[in-house]
């Protein structure tokens, strides 16, 4: 407890800080009940789960507590891999990273980081990756930044960086093509 003052020990402060970690401790006992996939489903919805009750707008701090508490145990129950060297997709990018990295390159404070106490973002923003079987986010990605580019040169009048990125357009194509070639997932 912070910087706590006299007042703060009055007994209605007292009473309404008792009934807040009442609160918290329901909601950590419910999501201690739900499964890992319910867990990353949710997390994946919007990054911000609806709360099942009350006047909050969302649960995501819980949800971030729930996967941190269960910390590598989320990734066994869904049949995901463990080890730091274990390869894994990112959901929006198709770029593709070891699981040390994914947990480790997050923010001013990586220093800190464990794979565990960063398991809540692996859930919600990868998946393990094959590399023999197709990237489709990395196709979809490459895809949208073609469609963006081609769009970009339609209007005219590019600066360096845009010129640089459209003279790329055929090397994203066959990275898709490459993709395609592996089989389907």
């Amino acid at each position: 407890m912070g910087d706590m003052q006299l007042t703060d020990f009055e007994p209605e402060k007292i009473q309404a800080r008792e009934t807040e970690k009442a609160e918290d401790q329901k909601i950590m006992d419910l999501l201690g009940r739900f499964t890992a996939q319910m867990l990353m489903a949710a997390l994946r919805n919007d990054g911000h789960p609806k709360p099942e009750w009350g006047d909050g707008e969302t649960w995501r701090f819980y949800y971030l507590d729930e996967c941190r508490r269960r910390g590598l145990r989320i990734l066994d129950q869904l049949g995901w891999p463990t080890d730091d060297g274990s390869e894994y997709v990112n959901i929006y990018t198709g770029s593709v990273q070891t699981l040390w990295e994914v947990a480790t390159t997050r923010g001013y404070f990586a220093d800190r980081h464990t794979i565990a106490d960063q398991v809540w973002s692996v859930i919600e923003h990868w998946e393990p990756y094959n590399k023999d079987k197709r990237n489709i986010y990395l196709i979809k990605y490459l895809k949208e930044k073609i469609e963006g580019l081609r769009e970009i040169k339609a209007r005219g009048k590019l600066d360096a960086y845009n010129k640089n990125e459209v003279k790329r357009i055929p090397e994203y194509e066959k990275m898709i093509e490459e993709e395609r070639l592996k089989a389907v997932m």
